[in-house]
């Protein structure tokens, strides 16, 4: 407060004081540990209504540049205080860039609707910055971090998903990106989009160009998610002996890296989704132990790495498993956890999944009517949020038969 309003110890004092005596501000604990606070949040507005708008971007921008200055330690982990004091300032490109850093870290976090509104406060200032490199490359990072949150949230095929991911694919070449990491994740998050939404053509084309780039740039982790983007979509087509190939490649090459750190811009642990897939295409060619064995180490993975979303997405595959073994008390089981971490933490695609599972369960145990019923309210809250994308997901996620 002494940096902003540019005064003595003495003065500063002094003021405090008088607005305390006031009654207009409250006082915690004693110097040096004294803190203030408004009487009530009113008080407060009407305060700040009154300071003309160029002392307000003024007082703000002195705020933020002492902020950045003096409690840096602070504000790395707090961004979006960085982040409202350089937007309330008019400086839009320091803004821009701390709404990003604060979106990733409450996605991080798994805190995803709080991501999704800063993420989005970020690109709303986008349009005041310059038609530049660097500004074009803060859009790019802001809609991948957008797009891969709202994958969560929204599920893989939601409109705002494609459209982010689509808008970044277009930011490629402006941003010459072509063939990084940035590239593959946005490839990755259009194959999912064209995946659960019942195009596995589209989907395939993403995945051959992404395994193309892995393997031309010799990074066996990255060439290892595209050998299972490839056998996803293959197991989704009923190709189980080229899709079993594409993910034991997947499978052998995470086996001999076990220390790689999940990357959630271009997947859920690649282990865990390696094994699950794998998993799944042993099954539907007559191998259950192999399959079960498969699973078993995926969910043991996906537990260790504490990591929410490689969670959820093994508790889905898996259950599909136990539902084509008819094990109604293991899919029951599994359902409840995923509908429970998902209900907590929104990620309302899986938790659709997850009432779908514990639907079937109750109509094996004899109580169809009810299941039935659960079954139709989910499809129809789905349905009626995000358009046809339930079913396909639900389509494109359950495995075909073998031609």
């Amino acid at each position: 407060m002494a940096a902003v309003g540019q005064w003595t110890d003495w003065q500063l004092r002094s003021a405090l004081g008088r607005l305390v005596a006031s009654g207009l501000v409250l006082q915690r604990d004693l110097p040096p540990r004294a803190s203030f606070l408004f009487k009530h949040a009113l008080v407060q507005d009407v305060a700040y209504s009154m300071l003309l708008l160029g002392l307000r971007r003024s007082l703000h921008g002195r705020i933020a540049q002492a902020l950045e200055e003096r409690f840096p330690d602070a504000m790395q982990a707090h961004p979006e205080t960085l982040a409202h004091h350089f937007t309330e300032a008019g400086l839009f490109e320091k803004a821009v860039g701390y709404w990003c850093l604060a979106g990733r870290q409450s996605a991080a976090k798994s805190a995803l609707a709080e991501a999704i509104a800063q993420l989005r406060r970020g690109l709303a200032l986008i349009a005041h910055l310059p038609d530049t490199s660097e500004s074009k490359q803060q859009e790019l990072d802001l809609q991948i971090a957008l797009a891969s949150a709202l994958q969560v949230v929204r599920g893989y095929a939601h409109t705002e998903v494609r459209d982010a991911f689509g808008r970044a694919c277009s930011l490629i070449l402006a941003t010459e990106r072509e063939g990084t990491i940035t590239h593959l994740s946005i490839l990755r998050g259009l194959w999912a989009a064209d995946f659960v939404s019942g195009k596995p053509k589209a989907a395939l084309d993403h995945a051959k160009q992404f395994l193309s780039l892995s393997q031309s740039q010799r990074d066996a982790r990255l060439s290892a998610i595209g050998h299972w983007l490839v056998g996803r979509v293959l197991i989704a087509v009923g190709d189980y002996p080229s899709a079993i190939s594409h993910l034991e490649c997947a499978v052998v090459s995470y086996r001999a890296g076990k220390d790689w750190k999940s990357d959630p811009p271009l997947a859920a642990d690649i282990g865990v989704l390696a094994l699950d897939g794998w998993a799944l295409a042993l099954w539907h060619r007559g191998n259950p132990d192999q399959a079960r064995a498969a699973a078993a180490e995926a969910l043991q993975r996906a537990r260790q790495l504490h990591d929410l979303h490689t969670n959820a997405y093994a508790l889905l595959i898996i259950g599909i498993e136990a539902i084509c073994e008819r094990e109604a008390a293991k899919t029951e089981e599994l359902a409840n956890e995923l509908v429970a971490l998902s209900d907590e933490h929104r990620f309302a695609f899986f938790s659709g999944f997850g009432q779908i599972f514990q639907g079937w369960a109750l109509a094996q145990s004899g109580e169809g009517r009810t299941a039935v019923q659960r079954i139709r309210e989910v499809w129809r809250l789905r349905r009626r949020r995000d358009g046809r994308s339930t079913s396909r997901a639900f389509s494109a996620c359950w495995p075909k038969r073998s031609p």
